[in-house]
């Protein structure tokens, strides 16, 4: 695997003369409400790019003829064994990650329209000494950054043909509907427990069955970047009876502990993944299940949710979000799983506004959700995302899943999640947050009442980094957290709160 993906590569801290980059993320989703801006680019070495894809390249004829090809070859490839050719296609090129933290007042004067934060361009950065952007750069996603100044030039459309062709999904094949209706659950499959873990500032969920491990994943993240102090190591996950992984979209902190050799079993299994604009870490995250034998199905802009009745009286709903589809955190995949005797229900939006589910008939909501996973980390979210509203009285049994890293931050701002507005939007609809309240903030206290979380933040004026909670449970009634059949022996994915 590239050496961008591996925890103990060398030489991270290295910055590129020039990049051919491309948009990447942006802090927080609500920039009317923000005082700062996290922009955040995918990059590749520009210097490096014709020799390390030797022998065709990436721009010319001959070029775009050859991606083609390979990616055709290895999307309808039908064998699972690894194919070391495909696995190390990309494994000399030089990849970064840019983070460019901007004012409000910054961001509306220079970068409300600029080309750089729409997610279907490319541009080039080139390093000046005086350039009008500073940034942070990655050329590890486990690693430390340099800092330097850039000027950015859009590329002609000619060049984006061809780095689309190489880095994006444009030659991928939308997955038909029978292909992911057979690796989605059946009847014989039924869930037990929904367990969102502590991957730090990340994203992975666990729909556990009836053998009390994960049957399949939602999202298989941790925390990356300036973020990477949150995540917990070792992390391995429980990945033996796991049959399939939903990829809620493609920002790293949903996809990123499956590159870490310790849960090398992932990239083996099927992904059901967005149609989403890619930048080059995406993508070589994508080739790298290729070539481990793992299949990936695209779910096209325009596919129809499907919804299964499974085991236990249970129906199953995978939907795509309804946003932009050029917009990651607008259009992500989601889940409910709805308990028909009861009419309870679990929720999961990755980091869509729930205003974005798809509504009735396309999706049949259930009467009351017991189990929501908060979008996004407990993020600023726009004002039309209203929580869903979960029953009121004593005698209750709902949960509220946050999943964020202890101390996190975002470039070098003071954005951070949980925040008090998604608290506050939260309570309005029923939710007990117990001590979670405006002071302290979200997430410095450990809450209670109707609220699970992942991490604990160090209080204000405090020397500490924060700490650990462990993973976080629901089930159908009172249950206690579910403990692996291994014992912890092969995997550290402990689930302690319930």
């Amino acid at each position: 695997m590239n050496s961008f993906f591996q925890r103990d590569a060398k030489h991270r801290l290295r910055t590129p003369e020039s990049a051919y980059v491309r948009f990447d993320d942006i802090e927080p989703q609500d920039i009317e409400r923000s005082d700062e801006i996290v922009i955040s680019l995918s990059g590749v070495d520009a210097a490096s790019l014709e020799s390390a894809l030797a022998p065709y390249g990436v721009f010319g004829k001959s070029a775009r003829t050859y991606w083609r090809e390979y990616w055709r070859s290895a999307f309808e490839r039908e064998s699972r064994e690894p194919n070391g050719e495909i696995s190390g296609r990309f494994d000399n090129l030089s990849i970064f990650h840019f983070v460019i933290t901007l004012t409000s007042e910054e961001f509306k004067s220079c970068f409300a329209k600029s080309p750089i934060i729409d997610p279907e361009s490319w541009q080039l950065l080139e390093q000046e000494d005086d350039g009008p952007v500073t940034a942070e750069i990655y050329n590890n996603i486990f690693g430390d950054p340099t800092t330097s100044r850039f000027k950015i030039t859009e590329v002609s459309r000619e060049e984006k043909k061809s780095l689309n062709l190489v880095f994006d999904m444009d030659t991928w094949p939308n997955a038909k509907d029978l292909a992911i209706r057979k690796v989605l659950p059946d009847p014989s499959v039924h869930f037990e427990q929904l367990v969102a873990y502590d991957v730090g500032q990340g994203a992975a969920v666990g729909l556990i069955n009836s053998g009390k491990a994960p049957w399949m994943y939602f999202d298989l993240g941790c925390g990356v970047y300036g973020n990477k102090h949150t995540t917990p190591t070792p992390l391995r996950f429980c990945l033996k009876t796991t049959k399939v992984i939903v990829l809620s979209h493609w920002d790293a902190d949903h996809w990123t502990a499956a590159s870490d050799p310790l849960n090398s079993p992932a990239l083996a299994k099927d992904w059901i993944v967005p149609r989403q604009p890619l930048g080059a870490s995406h993508t070589l995250f994508a080739n790298s299940i290729l070539g481990a034998g793992g299949k990936v199905h695209v779910w096209g802009n325009k596919k129809k949710p499907i919804r299964k009745l499974i085991g236990c009286g249970q129906r199953f709903q995978i939907f795509r979000c309804t946003g932009n589809p050029k917009n990651r955190n607008a259009s992500c995949l989601g889940i409910i799983i709805e308990d028909l005797s009861s009419a309870n229900g679990w929720l999961m939006t990755g980091d869509s506004g729930y205003d974005l589910v798809p509504l009735a008939p396309s999706i049949k909501p259930p009467s009351n959700y017991i189990g929501v996973v908060v979008p996004h980390h407990g993020a600023k979210m726009p004002r039309s995302s209203t929580p869903p509203s979960t029953s009121a009285g004593s005698q209750r049994y709902c949960r509220l899943h946050y999943s964020f890293g202890p101390d996190n931050r975002h470039g070098k701002s003071s954005i951070h999640h949980p925040v008090d507005l998604t608290v506050q939007d939260h309570e309005s609809q029923g939710w007990d947050h117990g001590t979670w309240h405006k002071d302290p903030a979200p997430g410095t206290t450990l809450a209670c009442g109707d609220v699970l979380a992942t991490a604990q933040h160090p209080t204000k004026g405090s020397t500490g980094s924060g700490v650990h909670l462990g993973g976080t449970s629901s089930s159908w009634t009172i249950t206690s957290p579910p403990t692996p059949p291994c014992g912890l022996s092969n995997c550290d994915t402990d689930v302690t709160q319930s």
